[in-house]
């Protein structure tokens, strides 16, 4: 019997994506890892500064998403900026990255994957096991030593990806964070659940995504949250903050983005 039509074109954009996906981030590490060993100083940054952003463009367009702007504009970065939103997708890195770049904090799983690993450690992310306490202390502290350099840094507060616009309770670790650093809330907004992440392995996820004609994701950015001065539960009233505003955010997301 012969495959339908609309089977052999989902295989072949798939086919189509995945061979762009695979050579972005090999170019990307490979030119990362170059630009690490070879430059210094603010000449390196700006350079993996641009590969990151190149590489975010790459994945959202292999991956054929859409991306608009329901409120705010991703201004340049002009000091410490820790950028913290809900996590629904593999999309996300990538959206986030080509809005703000900068650093991203990630699971430990992904510097163990090829190709997607190699250029997350050239790009400078953070790694956390986060069943590991040492490991989050770790990660806590090279995300401090960014942001006193005066660097962006992305997290997913909730620690995980989850389905539908309820936003988790955010964990308070990353939010002890220094005095002077502008904490940007950002809601995103799926236009269909296949496009999220959910119980599944992530090649799976990948698969999907990658099939779909196009992808939809509605993003809304807020106005900048002061870090409260020192003190007991600072961390745990800003996070808890926080998620109220990313979670309004999401909600102004999503009425610009409905459910298909």
């Amino acid at each position: 019997m012969t495959e339908p039509k609309n089977g052999l074109r989902i295989k072949a954009r798939f086919a189509a994506r995945g061979a762009e996906l695979v050579a972005a981030t090999a170019a990307a590490g490979i030119a990362g890892s170059i630009a690490q060993r070879w430059l210094d100083g603010v000449r390196r940054d700006d350079q993996i500064e641009a590969y990151r952003r190149w590489w975010a463009q790459r994945m959202l367009h292999a991956a054929g998403a859409s991306v608009e702007l329901a409120r705010g504009t991703p201004l340049p970065a002009q000091g410490p900026r820790l950028i913290v939103a809900n996590h629904r997708s593999m999309l996300d890195t990538p959206l986030l990255l080509r809005l703000f770049g900068g650093h991203f904090l990630s699971q430990i799983e992904v510097s163990r994957m090829p190709l997607l690993g190699t250029a997350a450690r050239a790009s400078g992310a953070v790694f956390v096991d986060r069943a590991n306490p040492n490991s989050r202390v770790s990660a806590i502290r090279a995300m401090r030593r960014l942001l006193d350099a005066g660097r962006t840094l992305i997290v997913f507060p909730e620690g995980t990806t989850f389905l539908g616009d309820e936003v988790r309770p955010f964990q308070t670790g990353a939010f002890i964070v220094p005095q002077g650093v502008e904490v940007i809330p950002v809601g995103l907004a799926y236009d269909d659940e296949t496009a999220e992440f959910g119980d599944e392995t992530l090649a799976a996820h990948a698969t999907r995504v990658a099939g779909r004609r196009q992808t939809r994701v509605t993003v809304a950015i807020g106005a900048p949250l002061t870090p409260e001065p020192r003190g007991r539960g600072a961390a745990q009233a800003l996070a808890h903050r926080a998620r109220e505003v990313v979670q309004g955010l999401v909600t102004e997301a999503r009425s610009a983005n409905p459910r298909r």
